[in-house]
């Protein structure tokens, strides 16, 4: 999980806005753990070695009525190679970078991210879901991603990219 699965944009982006429209559901190989995964990756190295991620699982939707604690883990933020999911769960057991949503698989939704030096903040269909107030990593230019994990299958339209202005 929490791998570099995904298409590059080349971009140089540090911090601004984020925005687009993402339809995910899983794929036929599927494992029993997928959940629909599909979000946005930004400021990804050279090699494709360091970068950060906000994304969606939709298989976790409150609609769905997911049993806990699933319910308030349908919106991630991750680092990789150094914060993916499982360290931030044990080494964050309260949840911080995990966010409960009101999101469904295979139905659109728009994805807002404003991105600062240090902070992240997730809204999805107009609502507020998410706010990491000390991102876990050093800011640096780099590239966006398509971000698509294991066993699903997304969409993405209308990707727009606002760099902060100086």
């Amino acid at each position: 999980h929490d791998e570099p699965t995904f298409v590059r944009i080349p971009a140089d982006f540090d911090s601004g806005t984020i925005e687009f429209d993402v339809r995910s559901r899983l794929n036929a190989m599927a494992p029993e753990y997928a959940r629909a995964f599909a979000g946005i990756a930004y400021r990804i190295n050279a090699d494709c070695s360091h970068f950060e991620s906000v994304y969606l699982r939709p298989m976790n939707g409150l609609s769905l009525n997911p049993p806990g604690p699933r319910a308030q883990r349908a919106a991630q933020y991750f680092v990789y190679p150094e914060w993916k999911f499982d360290r931030l769960r044990e080494v964050y057991p309260d949840g911080p970078f995990e966010a409960g949503a009101d999101i469904l698989p295979e139905v659109w939704h728009h994805v807002r991210v404003d991105i600062t030096a240090s902070t992240a903040v997730l809204t999805v269909d107009g609502q507020h879901v998410l706010h990491v107030d000390e991102t876990l990593a050093e800011p640096v230019r780099g590239d966006l991603g398509l971000w698509v994990d294991i066993g699903t299958e997304a969409y993405f339209a209308d990707l727009v990219i606002t760099p902060a202005t100086l």
